[in-house]
């Protein structure tokens, strides 16, 4: 909670500031009118004066913000709507993967839930059956991997001053392996700079998902997958 407090009081405007300043201006003064003699005839009028301009200067401030937020709420809501649209289909290749990776298993317990999914398919990794590679080309998770990287970077270049922080965040890690000390995701793949192998593919792979997984947590946070 604390964290959470300190958060909104550093994202305040300076026109947040100054009326709270203001404010406190105001608090000054009755303080000072009621507890000495000084300026008798000046504090409550300065008083008065600093409230008045506070209150109304936040006021002011609020309105202008919800105009914003009501004017480009419509971009927000259709990038959010496109993220979580790739995002359920990134868990749906994960779900083909895993059932073409693992024969022999009982695929009733695979589950439908796009997180939940992202989760199970991490936890059986390593326990593949089947090979995922294909005959010179890039596992179809791993080429849905690339498609979710690129709509999703598209979209925080387009609209990241609008999109809530913790979602950009993620955004941006979606191309991140090692912790963002290692190659990006996508020059690995794209620049074809490592061929494909059934190992390289397989890390690649719990790579992306690992970083999904973060994606869609995100999403889930502001209730859209």
């Amino acid at each position: 909670m604390a964290a959470r407090l300190g958060s909104r009081v550093k994202s305040f405007s300076l026109v947040t500031w100054l009326a709270v300043a203001l404010v406190a201006i105001a608090a000054l003064a009755l303080v000072i009118g009621i507890t000495t003699s000084r300026l008798d005839n000046w504090m409550p009028n300065i008083a008065t004066e600093a409230l008045a301009i506070g209150v109304t200067i936040a006021v002011v401030e609020r309105i202008v913000e919800r105009e914003r937020r009501r004017r480009v709420q419509p971009r927000v809501d259709r990038a959010l709507g496109v993220l979580s649209s790739d995002y359920v289909k990134f868990a749906r290749m994960a779900q083909f993967d895993y059932a073409s990776t693992h024969l022999s298993s009982d695929l009733t317990e695979v589950p439908e839930d796009p997180l939940a999914m992202l989760k199970f398919w991490q936890e059986r990794h390593g326990t593949e059956t089947s090979s995922r590679s294909l005959p010179g080309r890039r596992p179809l998770l791993l080429e849905e991997g690339i498609t979710l990287v690129r709509k999703a970077q598209r979209i925080a270049e387009a609209d990241r001053e609008l999109l809530p922080s913790d979602l950009v965040i993620a955004i941006d890690n979606l191309s991140q392996t090692f912790g963002g000390r290692g190659d990006l995701f996508l020059d690995m793949v794209e620049d074809n700079y490592l061929p494909p192998s059934q190992g390289l593919d397989n890390w690649l792979c719990l790579v992306m998902v690992e970083n999904a997984r973060h994606l869609g947590e995100a999403l889930r946070r502001h209730g859209v997958v």
